[in-house]
């Protein structure tokens, strides 16, 4: 399932800079990645809610100011 996510995240990426989009690439996952999820495995936590938003915050600013089409 992983590969396949990664693989459909890849070509998404692909797409949206071939036509003129952005994308954000959630870095920041790997370093917490038992806290960033709920028990179920499924539902980021609060931490992991707030990491995402921050990106989200992050990269947008950066696309706006800078007109860079990928934030990490």
């Amino acid at each position: 399932m992983d590969k396949a996510r990664k693989r459909l995240n890849s070509h998404g990426s692909s797409r949206a800079l071939a036509c003129g989009g952005h994308y954000l690439a959630n870095s920041d996952f790997g370093k917490f990645e038992e806290h960033l999820f709920e028990k179920d495995g499924v539902h980021l936590s609060t931490l992991g809610t707030d990491i995402f938003l921050s990106n989200m915050s992050a990269g947008l600013e950066k696309f706006i100011k800078h007109d860079t089409p990928i934030h990490y």
